[in-house]
C-alpha cells in the first residue's frame, strides 16, 4: 500500500513536469516549480521525498532524476522548435553590400 502511494506521488510529479513546462497561470507554474525541487532535492529524511520515494520503489535516484531531466528537456527543445516552426516567416530588407 506504501509503495503504491509513492508510485502515484512520483507519477504525478513526472505529470506536473511534463503538464505544466509551458504554464502561463500562476497555479500551473506553481505545480511545475515543486515537481522540479522535488526531483532535484537531494532530502532523504522526509517519507516522500524524492531520494525515499526511488529507494522504496528500488528506483536508483540519480539515474531516475537524469531521465526525467533529460525528458523535460528535449521536450522543451521540442515546444521551442515547433514553436518556430509555426511562426510566420519574417521579412528581410535588401541590404546593399
Amino acid at each position: 500500500p506504501a509503495q503504491c502511494l509513492m508510485l502515484a506521488v512520483l507519477e504525478s510529479a513526472v505529470y506536473d513536469l511534463q503538464r505544466y513546462r509551458c504554464a502561463r497561470r500562476m497555479r500551473e507554474k506553481r505545480l511545475f516549480h515543486e515537481a522540479y525541487e522535488w526531483f532535484m532535492s537531494q532530502d532523504d529524511a522526509e517519507p516522500f521525498s524524492f531520494v525515499v520515494v526511488c529507494q522504496a520503489l528500488r528506483f536508483d535516484p540519480d539515474c531516475l532524476r537524469a531521465q526525467v531531466l533529460l525528458l523535460e528537456k528535449g521536450a522543451r527543445r521540442q515546444d521551442k522548435e515547433e514553436h518556430w516552426a509555426d511562426a510566420p516567416p519574417t521579412k528581410t530588407k535588401n541590404r546593399k553590400t
